[in-house]
């Protein structure tokens, strides 16, 4: 689903199917362990995050690549990643390249310090980006929506589910080891597909509004300037 620029309106989000009807035998939920979502073996559908050091190196490679920091992770249910360009000619080329885009990624990026822990969703290839120190990006199976997991895991049943494996005080960290130990409930068969298409659908929705967000600052920032010239 990639209609994001259409995803604008209450009404539209109110008329999507609703994915929590009662059926027939729905209410047997499947328990699966983040290790198991993933797209290959632990160590190769992980990517990690990169120590600063390393992170200054990355300037003069070619082509430029973003590094994604853990204040990039915009989190209200379904976490997105902030776009590094501003202004609003760059705001509309991101949302052209994101309706043409080409085969959809499916990565989780998860800051594994919290409090709390975010999650967001990445649509992009796992080698267009580099990550901080403070993140993990993992390729989940492509029949498992990044989005669902990213909501379910910043929701504050989730968020239970790192305190079990998180160490340290007063900053908490789960280790790689203990990430892949996370439990997500998947939805019945029954409603499985409505259910992930709901949160992919809000996911895109949060992109179109992010987008929105970004252009009425640009607006905004311009006018307040504009009236100080005029002083």
């Amino acid at each position: 689903m990639r209609k994001c620029d259409t995803y604008t309106s209450e009404g539209q989000i109110r008329s999507y199917p609703s994915a929590s009807r009662e059926e027939p035998h729905s209410s047997i939920t499947m328990i699966a362990t983040l290790e198991s979502l993933a797209a290959d073996t632990w160590g190769k559908a992980l990517k990690r995050g990169l120590h600063s050091y390393k992170i200054k190196k990355q300037p003069g490679t070619n082509p430029l690549k973003d590094i994604i920091k853990i204040e990039d992770l915009d989190v209200r249910l379904i976490g997105t990643i902030k776009e590094k360009k501003i202004g609003l000619h760059n705001q509309n080329d991101n949302r052209t390249k994101l309706n043409q885009g080409s085969v959809k990624q499916n990565v989780l990026v998860i800051a594994r310090f919290g409090r709390p822990f975010k999650c967001a969703v990445m649509e992009k290839p796992v080698d267009d980006f580099e990550l901080s120190q403070n993140l993990v990006a993992i390729t989940l199976k492509p029949h498992i929506p990044a989005a669902y997991v990213a909501a379910y895991l910043n929701s504050a049943k989730g968020q239970k589910e790192f305190e079990k494996y998180a160490t340290g005080s007063p900053i908490t960290t789960v280790t790689e080891n203990n990430l892949k130990l996370l439990e997500i409930p998947l939805p019945p068969d029954v409603v499985r597909q409505s259910v992930y298409e709901w949160f992919d659908h809000l996911y895109h929705y949060e992109l179109a509004l992010n987008q929105e967000r970004e252009a009425l600052s640009c607006i905004s920032t311009g006018i307040l300037q504009k009236i100080g010239c005029e002083r």
